[in-house]
């Protein structure tokens, strides 16, 4: 597999196998260096439905997938040499210029200082948006950030190994992650990420209380919540992790809606949503019930993500604050939580 991402880079790779538990550690290895997703074959039983499903699911996949090489083909035609630095000392990036065309009032970032020019700027204070970002909305960032909780599907492990260890151990908070993944997998992950990262990567446990600067991550095939209730004898909340096997939500178990909605229950205010690449719609329900508990969005950019569907849906619905590449997204976070820290 690095060989072919090596020499041919837009060729996408999908993983398929009827034994997804004792491959575990390859499977995710190759998630890792970029292989687009895996689906499991399906079983024995009722095979001729279960086929049905899994050829939905792959012409889905590779239909999304084509789309996406054949738009990253046109823009990579359209590209504009780069201008000589003798002559032009300002450098914006290509996504930074479709706002251009954008209304009074919308943010515009200049990559090499992260100024904003432009009429009638958006003023953000303390923390600055990173290079190359894009404010969506207006909206003004929490006081504090007590927790951040990250969505994301196709393509999923490959971009949490570059923001994972980008994250300083010093954040804080807890940080949780819905990766969609079949059970089994997400063990091997959190074992990967948590080589890779400064922080402690564990699976989500039932009825562990959460830690600040430990990451969660929901065990694959279940949805994972969060829960409060006040401490014995005193007026400080526990929060605590909850695994359930309840129906599907958006098709997915575990489901991004399901810890969105039940952190919207367990914080009143200082909520992260990051919703990075994956197809689907799943998140959107959840951040429209965080909003009402001063929850800030960030979604990956277009070009950085394998599928452009998850996030695209925050877009459309217009619940996203920011758009940052997948590159600067660690950065992003620090910047925000470290400046706007709370108890976790």
């Amino acid at each position: 597999l690095k060989n072919i991402k090596k020499s041919f880079p837009d060729v996408g790779v999908i993983m398929t196998s009827d034994d997804h538990t004792s491959q575990a550690d390859q499977i995710i290895q190759a998630l890792q260096i970029g292989a687009i997703d895996y689906l499991p074959k399906p079983l024995l039983q009722d095979k001729e439905k279960a086929y049905r499903g899994f050829r939905l699911q792959l012409v889905t996949l590779l239909g999304l997938v084509r789309g996406r090489k054949s738009t990253r083909t046109v823009k990579r035609l359209q590209k504009k040499p780069a201008p000589s630095p003798d002559t032009d000392k300002t450098i914006i990036s290509p996504s930074i210029e479709k706002e251009k065309s954008k209304p009074i009032g919308t943010l515009v970032v200049q990559p090499e200082t992260g100024i904003s020019f432009g009429p009638s700027p958006v003023q953000h204070d303390a923390a600055k948006t990173v290079p190359g970002s894009r404010n969506t909305s207006p909206v003004c960032i929490p006081f504090k950030f007590n927790v951040v909780a990250i969505g994301v599907s196709t393509g999923g492990p490959n971009a949490l190994a570059d923001l994972v260890p980008g994250l300083p151990n010093s954040l804080g908070v807890p940080i949780l992650i819905v990766q969609h993944m079949p059970e089994m997998l997400t063990t091997s992950m959190a074992i990967s990420l948590n080589k890779k990262s400064n922080h402690s990567v564990r699976e989500g446990v039932d009825g562990i209380e959460l830690e600040p600067n430990v990451i969660y991550l929901a065990p694959g095939g279940k949805h994972m919540t969060v829960n409060r209730e006040k401490k014995p004898g005193s007026n400080q909340v526990k929060r605590y992790i909850g695994i359930n096997n309840d129906p599907p939500v958006n098709s997915c178990r575990p489901a991004v809606d399901v810890l969105y909605r039940s952190l919207a229950d367990a914080y009143d205010s200082g909520i992260l949503a990051v919703i990075m690449t994956g197809m689907g719609m799943d998140g959107v329900k959840g951040i429209q019930m965080m909003k009402n508990k001063g929850c800030y969005c960030l979604t990956q950019t277009e070009e950085t993500c394998v599928v452009y569907g998850m996030p695209r849906s925050v877009v459309d619905a217009k619940l996203s604050d920011e758009e940052v590449p997948l590159d600067m997204m660690a950065e992003r976070i620090t910047a925000l939580v470290s400046t706007r820290g709370g108890t976790g």
